[in-house]
């Protein structure tokens, strides 16, 4: 059954009120991580970093797409996120279940991925929903079309004046 809010907000509002924090942050985490391998002088390292900022990039622009998707109620766009973060959250997941045995502190990595799993349903949801064959679809954008009507003018009755008689 598809979900009809994210946390308190109504579907497409939060998952575009979440893609825009996680815009934010990226963004930052991608200046600084550039500024910082700029300053790198091991070649091994600044080519760890220079593969880490290219990831962060293909992760700007798949929010990119999903702030855009959940904005104009395109589910095209919602598609790049859907894909590539249940890939990464199912080896992630997967790795996490594995090693838990091993660090215990992998369990709070767990309750984060099952916070993430969660957003993921979330945007699965509004998928689901803005098909065009559901029957309960209506759309939340209106055109931008804007269509000036000129007011009129009330007719205007010559008063008659003592004069005029």
């Amino acid at each position: 059954m598809p979900l009809q809010r994210f946390l308190c907000f109504e579907l497409r509002i939060g998952i575009l009120a979440f893609a825009v924090f996680h815009l934010i942050l990226l963004c930052f985490g991608t200046v600084a991580q550039f500024f910082l391998s700029l300053y790198e002088s091991d070649p091994e390292k600044a080519a760890e970093e220079t593969i880490s900022l290219g990831a962060d990039v293909v992760a700007l622009l798949i929010y990119i797409c999903l702030a855009y998707g959940a904005h104009k109620e395109r589910r095209g766009f919602l598609l790049p996120f859907l894909i590539l973060t249940a890939i990464l959250s199912a080896f992630l997941t997967l790795i996490c279940i594995i090693y838990v045995i091993y660090a215990p502190v992998l369990l709070l990595v767990l309750v984060l991925l099952g916070f993430h799993w969660y957003y993921w349903y979330a945007v699965l949801s509004l998928y689901q929903m803005l098909d065009p064959r559901n029957p309960n679809y209506t759309p939340q954008q209106t055109s931008s079309t804007v269509v000036y009507v000129e007011e009129e003018k009330p007719p205007v009755y010559y008063e008659r004046n003592v004069a005029d008689v």
